[in-house]
Order: C-alpha cells, then structure tokens, then sequence
C-alpha cells in the first residue's frame, strides 16, 4: 500500500468501502471461475488419462494466475524484474492454496470469498485512504525496490508454509481417481 504519513480519509471514503468490497467480490468470482475453473477443467477434460494431469494443472493455473498479476508492471530495472518474479511465484502460490481447496469441495463460492476477503486486505484500506484511480493497477501488487522484494520473500515464505499445511492436512485426501472419472 502506499500509506504515507500525511494520508486522511477520503472525503467519501464510506462510498468506497462499498464499492472496493463489490470489486473484491467480483475479481475473486472472476479470477477464481478464469484461473481454477476454466483452467482446472480443461486441462483435466484433455489430458484426463495422463498420469500427472493434476501436476500440470497446479503448475499452469497457478502460473499464469501470477504472470497475470504482473503482466502491466514496469520492468526496467533488475530490481523492479526480480520483485515481478518473487510476485509472480507469491500470487502462484496463493492460487495453489485455491486449487487445493477447490480440488477438495468443488465450490467456486468459497474460493471466490477466499480469494475477495485476500484481495480485500490492501484494496479497502487503498480505497478509504488515497486516490482509488490506481486501485487494480500493478501498483498495487509490485513494489520494486529493496523493501517490496523483503515484504515479498516474506510473503512467499508464510504462503510455502500454508501450502504445504494445506497439501497435508487437505490435498493427500484429494480422491484424484475420482475426480478424474466424475469432473
């Protein structure tokens, strides 16, 4: 977020709350139906009988959900493409978590309003307190420079540690075989 000291609420900052959780709500459906649905179900439809199927989707889906996030940065320092990558594989991770859970329930509603209340964290604050003309931009997602490179291997790190908790206590229970003959 781009909080400096001088930062009051907006004028019209309750407007914006409403309207910064209806664009959460909608990304998240959105992305969610694009990136775990779509994705997930094509790749599985195509290549139902291939071994490793369900490897290639979590790598492709979460892939490109990153690369998504950073497609408009600005890449011209090295800084600026190394916290692109670390973002890249930071988002990546998320929607694996995401794939997990959806592989698990089969529900897009939950993912959705997984991925809305994660988007919500640094959308409604941005919203209430600057301009909202940058909200949705890469602005928001890659912060070049030393701290934004810091804040993000931190991230990738707690989002490792939920995957891997999530792969354990969830995704080894996944009924693959199933799902493979039902979806």
């Amino acid at each position: 977020m781009h909080f400096t000291s001088g930062n009051s609420l907006a004028a019209d900052w309750p407007v914006q709350i409403i309207l910064a959780v209806i664009l959460c709500i909608f990304i998240g459906l959105f992305e969610e139906t694009a990136f775990r649905v779509l994705i997930n179900d094509a790749i599985l439809y195509k290549f139902r009988n291939s071994k490793h199927v369900f490897v290639w989707i979590a790598v492709i889906s979460s892939f490109v959900f990153g690369a998504v996030h950073v497609l408009p940065a600005d890449y011209s320092s090295v800084s600026a493409v190394v916290t692109a990558i670390l973002k890249i594989v930071q988002v990546g991770l998320f929607g694996f978590c995401l794939l997990i859970m959806y592989w698990k329930t089969r529900n897009i509603w939950g993912i959705a309003l997984a991925h809305a209340l994660f988007d919500g964290l640094s959308v409604v604050p941005e919203a209430m307190f600057n301009d909202t003309s940058d909200i949705g931009s890469a602005d928001l997602y890659v912060n070049s420079g030393s701290n934004g490179m810091i804040g993000l291997a931190g991230f990738i790190a707690v989002l490792t540690v939920a995957a891997v908790i999530l792969w354990i206590n969830i995704g080894r229970k996944i009924d693959f075989d199933e799902i493979r003959k039902t979806w």
